[in-house]
């Protein structure tokens, strides 16, 4: 099976983007913070590509960052259960 060309594009600027944002570690703000940062720096430098680079970079900081960011709010929610689960009364087990 072949992939067209803007679709190989995407796969290698998602791997290199992935690897530098760490999107299934993003556990806290500041985490994503690093990544808007570098998104920024990413989407700078790709003005000096070719509009398919571009796009297939660009493509990739938004899928990569909303990974990042869906994963922070399984974090924060999870987070959230636990502090209930905590502080909740319960009821005796017999």
């Amino acid at each position: 099976m072949n992939l067209p060309e803007d679709e190989v594009l995407f796969a290698g600027a998602y791997r290199v983007v992935f690897e530098r944002f760490d999107p299934d570690n993003c556990i806290n703000p500041l985490h994503l913070e690093g990544i808007d940062s570098q998104a920024v720096k990413i989407a700078a430098w790709t003005d000096t590509q070719t509009a398919e680079v571009k796009n297939a970079y660009l493509r990739a900081i938004q899928e990569v960052r909303k990974r990042a960011a869906d994963r922070l709010e399984n974090q924060q929610r999870a987070a959230a259960c636990l502090g209930a689960y905590a502080s909740i009364p319960k009821p005796p087990e017999k």
